[in-house]
């Protein structure tokens, strides 16, 4: 299956076509196991926080937001997907989800895809960091490198993976890099739709 989802602009999200959609037809509580990978798509959990917003897919009323661990018998839970892009350009995923019973498992995927749009002063910057990205990500302890927005101004932002990880990371980074100051900051996941 392929998944696509709307275009979403520089630090903004958007929504996928499908959602997932888990039910459980057995006599017996289910396993599942969800597995989501590729630069900025993620499970709209932002939707805890938008007191119901989320609704169920098409004839799949009374099914649950957010799928457990466990589902028991008869229960049905979905999961919406978004596009938040964490660079230029199209941007690639897979979605697994691995359903057991009773010793046996089921796994069934879907190819994701979303396209990133930037305005001119973004992509400029993104070719920097592009063209940068090489000797960035050998810093010690680099998750990612990625835009940023700090005072109203773009910057190059590289994402460490604790805290503690920061101070090494800011003595070995140049201060900027093209015109584009550099800033050193801990990884944390992309939710701009809050």
């Amino acid at each position: 299956a392929r998944v696509s989802c709307d275009s979403a602009r520089f630090q903004g999200c958007s929504e996928c076509d499908r959602a997932l959609v888990v039910m459980n037809r057995s006599a017996s509580t289910i396993l599942v196991k969800v597995a989501l990978e590729g630069p900025g798509f993620t499970l709209d959990q932002a939707g805890a926080y938008s007191m119901g917003c989320l609704t169920s897919p098409p004839g799949h009323r009374g099914a649950s937001a957010f799928c457990p661990d466990r589902l028991p018998p008869g229960g049905a839970c979905f999961e919406h997907m978004r596009f938040c892009p964490e660079h230029s350009g199209v941007s690639r995923g897979h979605l697994g989800i691995t359903i057991e019973d009773s010793g046996k498992s089921q796994t069934a995927n879907a190819a994701l895809v979303g396209t990133a749009i930037y305005n001119a002063e973004q992509l400029a910057a993104e070719n920097v960091r592009i063209r940068h990205l090489a000797e960035m990500i050998t810093l010690p302890n680099v998750h990612g490198v990625v835009l940023a927005y700090s005072d109203h101004r773009l910057v190059i932002n590289i994402q460490v993976n604790n805290e503690h990880d920061i101070k090494e990371a800011r003595k070995k980074a140049p201060r900027e890099l093209e015109g584009y100051k550099i800033e050193v900051t801990t990884y944390s996941p992309v939710d701009y739709a809050l």
